[in-house]
C-alpha cells in the first residue's frame, strides 16, 4: 500500500478509537444533566471505558501482531459502530451506559494497534515521525469535530444524534478498510495456510513476547500521563460551565485547544523524523509543558487564563504521544503491536483511574484536582527519562 493511504487509515482508525471517549467529554452537561450524575460518577463512568480497555489492549495487540493490519482496522470500525449505535438508541440509564461503553472500548483496543503496525509496515524509516504525528493528530481532531458539533446537537437530548454521526463516520472508515482487505484475501488465505502446514510440520511454538524492563518504566510514564491528559480532556467543558461559561462557548474553547493540538502532533512528527536522536527528552520537555498549563487552569477566574492553560495542555500536555509512540515503535519495529498494546494497555490503566479521581478532588475543590494532574505530569517525566536511560543500557 502506499503510504498516503496507509497513513489515511491509520488516522481515521485513531479518530474512531477514542470517539465515545470524546463525545462524551463535549456533551458532558447534557450527558451529566441527562443521566442525573455528580461528577465524580460521571469520571467513574469515563474510567470504566478505559478499564475495559486497559484489560483488552494487550490480548488485542497479540491478536493483531499476527493478522494483517486492515483486518484490526475493520474491527474497530465494527466494534465503534455497534458501541457508538447502542449508546445513542438504547442507554437509558447507568448500566446500559457502561454496556455501550465496553463494547467501544474493544474498538479502541484495536484502533492503535493496528494502526502503529500498519505504520510499521508500509511507512519509510525517514517519513515515519511525521506519519505518527498525522496518526496522532486524530486524537484532538477527534475532540475538535465534537467540539464544533455541540452548538449543532446542544438541544435536549439532542447530544444522542452526534453519537449517530459519529457512527456513520466510523463505518465509512471501516468499509474502506475492508475494500482494501478484500483485495488481499488471497495473500491472507495463503499466509494463513502456510502457518498451518508449517505446525502440521512440527515446528516450534511461537516465543512468548514479553515486556523488557524499559518498557515496564515508559509504559507506566505514559499511563500516568494519560490518566492526566484524559481527566484534562474530559473535564474541560464540564469544569468552564461551573466558572460560568456557557456550554457552546466551552465546546469552542475545546475545539481552539484541538486545533493547537493538531498542529502540534503534526509538526512534532516532522521534527522526530529531522532529529536522529532525543525523542524521549523532546517527550519529558512537552510533559513539563502540560504540567504548566494544568496549573494555570488551576487558578482560571477569566477567558483568557481558559484559552492559555487549554492551548498549554493540549499542545505540550497531550501532544507528546505522536513522538512516544513513533520512539517506542522504533525501538522494536517487529514487534510494533505487541509494544503498541502494551503502551495501550498501560495508558488505558491510567486513563481508568484519573478522570474518577479528578472527579472526586474537583468535588471538593477544581484548582487541587487541575494541581493534581500538573503533579502526575512531573512524574510521568521523571519515569520517561528512567525508562530511556534503562532503554539505552538494555539495546
Amino acid at each position: 500500500m502506499k503510504p498516503v493511504s496507509v497513513v489515511s487509515l491509520a488516522l481515521g482508525a485513531t479518530l474512531l478509537g477514542g470517539m465515545p471517549m470524546w463525545l462524551m467529554g463535549a456533551y458532558s452537561p447534557q450527558i451529566v444533566e441527562a443521566f442525573s450524575l455528580q461528577a465524580s460518577t460521571y469520571g467513574a463512568v469515563l474510567g470504566v471505558f478505559f478499564l475495559f480497555s486497559a484489560l483488552t489492549a494487550t490480548p488485542v495487540g497479540r491478536y493483531v501482531n499476527r493478522i494483517d493490519w486492515l483486518a484490526g482496522v475493520t474491527w474497530t470500525a465494527v466494534f465503534s459502530v455497534s458501541g457508538l449505535l447502542f449508546l445513542a438508541f438504547f442507554a437509558s440509564g447507568i448500566p446500559l451506559l457502561v454496556l455501550g461503553l465496553f463494547v467501544a472500548a474493544w474498538g479502541n483496543s484495536f484502533s492503535q494497534t493496528s494502526a502503529n503496525k500498519g505504520l510499521a509496515q508500509f511507512v519509510p524509516d525517514h517519513l515515519q515521525g511525521r506519519a505518527f504525528g498525522f496518526k496522532q493528530a486524530a486524537l484532538p481532531m477527534s475532540t475538535f469535530l465534537v467540539g464544533l458539533s455541540v452548538p449543532i446537537f446542544a438541544g435536549d437530548g439532542n447530544f444522542r444524534w452526534a453519537f449517530v454521526a459519529a457512527a456513520a463516520l466510523s463505518a465509512l472508515v471501516g468499509g474502506a478498510a475492508f475494500s482494501q482487505l478484500a483485495d488481499k484475501r488471497e495473500l491472507v488465505r495463503a499466509i494463513t495456510m502456510d502457518n498451518l502446514r508449517s505446525r502440521r510440520k512440527g515446528s516450534p511454538p511461537r516465543e512468548k513476547l514479553k515486556a523488557p524492563h524499559y518498557l515496564v518504566l515508559l509504559a507506566t510514564g505514559s499511563g500516568i500521563a494519560t490518566g492526566a491528559t484524559m481527566s484534562f480532556a474530559g473535564f474541560l467543558v464540564l469544569f468552564s460551565v461551573s466558572r460560568g461559561f456557557s456550554p457552546e462557548l466551552a465546546a469552542l474553547v475545546l475545539a481552539l485547544g484541538s486545533f493547537a493540538g493538531i498542529a502540534a502532533r503534526i509538526g512534532f512528527g516532522f521534527y522526530a523524523d529531522r532529529a536522529s536522536s532525543g525523542h524521549f527528552r523532546f517527550v519529558q520537555v512537552l510533559m513539563l509543558g502540560g504540567a504548566l498549563g494544568f496549573g494555570v487552569l488551576a487558578f482560571t477566574d477569566s477567558l483568557l487564563l481558559l484559552i492559555v492553560g487549554t492551548i498549554l495542555g493540549f499542545a505540550m500536555g497531550w501532544a507528546w504521544n505522536g513522538v512516544f509512540h513513533f520512539a517506542v515503535v522504533r525501538s522494536r519495529p517487529s514487534n510494533s503491536a505487541f509494544f503498541t498494546g502494551v503502551i495501550q494497555a498501560a495508558m488505558m490503566a491510567g486513563a481508568t483511574v484519573g478522570p474518577p479521581l479528578f472527579g472526586l478532588v474537583s468535588e471538593w475543590s477544581y484548582p487541587a484536582a487541575w494541581l493534581f494532574l500538573a503533579g502526575s505530569m512531573l512524574v510521568s517525566a521523571g519515569l520517561v527519562a528512567r525508562g530511556k536511560h534503562a532503554m539505552e543500557r538494555a539495546i
